[in-house]
């Protein structure tokens, strides 16, 4: 049986229900592409530290590098990215993620069913101004929006970022979602969609595009340390 891929589950009837709107249905779908773009982005520049023998994922890179980067996946030279040679690349980083079609399809902007350098450099674009230091400050911006939320008057324990953890996190994944970050602290601090995506981008150390308990405090640490 054929899995239902992310915007047939968005726009099935029973998602939908008798108030949804085509408007809505239409942003959530880009909000999840959204998603997907960001994952492959991070996922890039982590492939990019492995070939280059850099111990960390770099803050930004330059039309040269993004050029080698391409070079370096296009397997057969043809000049475009087919989807068995980017999962090559997704899987080294991500695994056995059942997404992976769905990474792919978020890059391919026209839908030809391959990447060219444009479409992989426009997902990639957001890095090329990042200067040095631009992800510590982003973690000193969320971990001033947490504080300025929850003023831990007790200290940073392991407690007490639990409790700020499982605060944050609405549905009780364990995880933090972008939706969950923004519901929370977006509002207070007078941050976007995007401000928030900069913060999950610069804490998601494992790439799954949420924040976990050991990344949460990993952030919140390396504040205080």
């Amino acid at each position: 049986k054929r899995r239902m891929t992310s915007a047939e589950f968005l726009f099935h009837p029973w998602i939908q229900g008798s108030t949804a709107s085509p408007k809505v249905m239409v942003e959530s779908n880009n909000k999840l592409r959204k998603f997907w773009r960001r994952r492959f982005k991070n996922a890039m520049l982590k492939e990019f530290a492995a070939a280059t023998g850099k111990g960390s994922q770099p803050s930004s890179l330059s039309e040269k590098d993004i050029e080698s980067l391409f070079h370096t996946l296009d397997l057969d030279g043809n000049g475009t990215l087919e989807v068995d040679e980017v999962k090559v690349a997704l899987h080294n980083i991500l695994g056995d993620d059942c997404s992976l079609d769905e990474i792919f399809r978020s890059a391919d902007e026209d839908g030809n069913g391959v990447i060219d350098f444009s479409e992989f450099k426009s997902v990639l674009r957001q890095k090329f101004d990042d200067g040095p230091g631009v992800g510590i400050h982003r973690i000193k911006n969320f971990q001033s929006a947490v504080l300025q939320r929850f003023d831990p008057r007790d200290g940073l324990s392991d407690e007490a970022l639990r409790k700020i953890f499982d605060a944050i996190d609405l549905d009780g994944s364990g995880e933090l979602t972008i939706d969950e970050l923004e519901t929370v602290l977006g509002k207070l601090v007078r941050k976007d969609e995007e401000h928030i995506s900069d913060w999950v981008d610069s804490i998601d150390a494992d790439l799954s595009g949420r924040i976990s308990f050991d990344e949460f405090k990993d952030a919140m640490e390396k504040i205080f340390k």
